[in-house]
């Protein structure tokens, strides 16, 4: 049988009436677009982004393998400097991202001296977008792109850190800034009139609307006895802070615990233990990089990852798919509690580990939240002695604000703006209850702060109340752990932040 060519067979299949489109196909090549394991040097020690163990992994090849890996992104480092010519960093290295508010030029090249002691922000940018070329390590966002704000490196002042949080906001995506007060466990400081406006100003209208992310370091001062709810910086709404957690799941002997955290990512804990690999100053690579610096640049590059699925996400979308799709840790830890709207939260923790995997399935699927609200409740209260017994504490009901164009029934963050008076602010503990049940610790006693100046207009807040209803009694508990300590509570107000509709979608 004579066999017809591939010309003929289509003049044939379309001469029969039912026939209206043919064509010969052809064989096309395809290749999947997986990304393979790298070649860079130092990547077999890269534990944090290679683990496959599904309890202790951040499912960062997971999402590699689905070829995310921050494309698109742009991330800032607020911080002393940059390497900017640095081979694992200068490929990804963005110009437009990128300023030195100490020496007021475009350029934010570090400043070198005989103790090295500018590395800090070349290595939390080597974390996040060191890239595939076969130098040092990976980033965990490796092609994303990389700028470097200067501001450590001298003398800071309110205006110059609202600049720098405000710089780019068209432009940049993502601000990583591991930095803060000191962590000697006595401060009680965080962000200025300008710097605050500036957060705010930041979260609300960068991104065109959709809100800057500002990834924030939860502190390295535990072994002072400090803690993360005394930084004004970890303590705003519109930040998003990261604690750290080693490669067994527990909390570091530094990592700094309170409400205010959202999440962990990995990083060291004693010093023998497996550190985090990154970039290092004149062109070399280091497997040093530690603390909650280290872990917050990785949760930076996951939410770059996250970025790159959807770039319509707000700054609150991402904060409530934090919240969904972390991962507990050490389940057996007591300082894990279930909220009233069944979230596993934990003052060391916060909603568990940083989850990659997670958070670029659901960003495929997300709609945007409901408008948030900000519920205020102002409590009138007759100015009392602080006791070292606070059984019955201060009782606030509130509606919140049912029936108003303010209304909350579905919570976020909840704010308490607390002022008192103490002769030994450290002897203080303060802990708010929500109507649902949950605790959260406000302050923790801290053993180095003597300080006898009490708390003035302090914004305490919490995450641990994210999803409840807020309506009811919530009870707040200000006690003093030393006898012979003098303290005035003077006032209470809770800012109640969340939305009227459910943001479940």
């Amino acid at each position: 049988m004579r066999r017809h060519s591939p010309l003929e067979t289509r003049k044939r299949l379309l001469s029969e009436k039912n026939v209206i489109w043919a064509r010969q196909q052809k064989a096309l090549v395809r290749v999947k677009r997986n990304v393979e394991d790298p070649l860079d040097p130092l990547w077999k020690e890269q534990w944090y982004i290679s683990s496959t163990n599904p309890e202790l992994s951040h499912g960062i090849l997971t999402a590699w393998r689905s070829n995310r890996t921050g494309r698109g992104v742009v991330v800032a480092i607020i911080d002393d400097g940059l390497e900017i010519d640095h081979p694992d960093l200068r490929d990804n290295y963005d110009p437009k991202a990128s300023y030195d508010f100490i020496d007021n030029d475009p350029i934010p090249q570090i400043h070198y001296d005989s103790a090295n002691s500018n590395k800090h922000g070349t290595r939390c940018a080597g974390v996040v977008a060191a890239a595939s070329n076969q130098i040092c390590g990976i980033g965990v966002a490796f092609r994303s792109r990389i700028g470097g704000i200067r501001l450590l490196n001298g003398r800071v002042t309110d205006i110059t850190e609202a600049s720098a949080l405000g710089f780019g906001l068209q432009y940049i995506h993502i601000y990583l800034a591991s930095w803060g007060p000191d962590d000697n466990g006595k401060k009680m400081d965080g962000p200025g009139y300008l710097a605050r406006k500036a957060l705010r100003h930041g979260a609300i209208k960068g991104r065109r609307g959709l809100g800057s992310i500002y990834v924030w370091a939860s502190g390295n001062g535990r072994s002072y006895g400090d803690t993360c709810s005394c930084d004004g910086f970890v303590n705003s709404v519109y930040s998003i802070a990261i604690s750290s957690v080693d490669e067994s799941g527990r909390s570091p002997w530094y990592s700094e615990w309170c409400a205010s955290i959202l999440a962990s990512a990995f990083s060291n804990s004693k010093k023998a233990d497996k550190r985090v690999i990154s970039t290092d100053l004149h062109g070399k690579c280091t497997d040093k990089h530690s603390g909650t610096s280290a872990a917050a640049s990785i949760a930076a590059g996951i939410f770059a990852i996250a970025l790159e699925v959807n770039m319509n996400l707000t700054w609150r979308c991402l904060q409530h798919m934090v919240v969904r799709t972390s991962k507990v840790i050490s389940p057996t830890d007591n300082d894990w509690v279930i909220n009233g709207a069944g979230y596993r939260v934990s003052h060391k923790f916060g909603f568990g580990l940083v989850d990659a995997a997670g958070l670029t399935a659901l960003a495929r699927v997300w709609a945007r939240v409901p408008k948030q609200h900000v519920c205020v409740e102002t409590v009138k209260i007759r100015p009392q002695p602080i006791q070292t017994s606070a059984r019955h504490g201060v009782v606030i009901t509130s509606l919140g604000c049912r029936n108003s164009h303010d209304e909350v029934r579905f919570l976020e963050h909840v704010v308490a703006i607390i002022s008192l008076t103490s002769t030994d602010r450290g002897s203080i503990r303060i802990v708010l209850t929500s109507p649902m049940g949950t605790p959260s610790e406000l302050l923790h006693p801290r053993r180095n702060d003597h300080s006898k100046d009490g708390i003035l207009n302090w914004p305490f807040m919490t995450t641990h109340c994210w999803g409840e209803n807020p309506q009811g009694e919530w009870i707040l508990h200000v006690r003093k752990t030393v006898q012979s300590v003098e303290g005035i509570l003077q006032s209470v107000t809770l800012y109640l932040y969340g939305t009227k509709e459910d943001p479940k979608n």
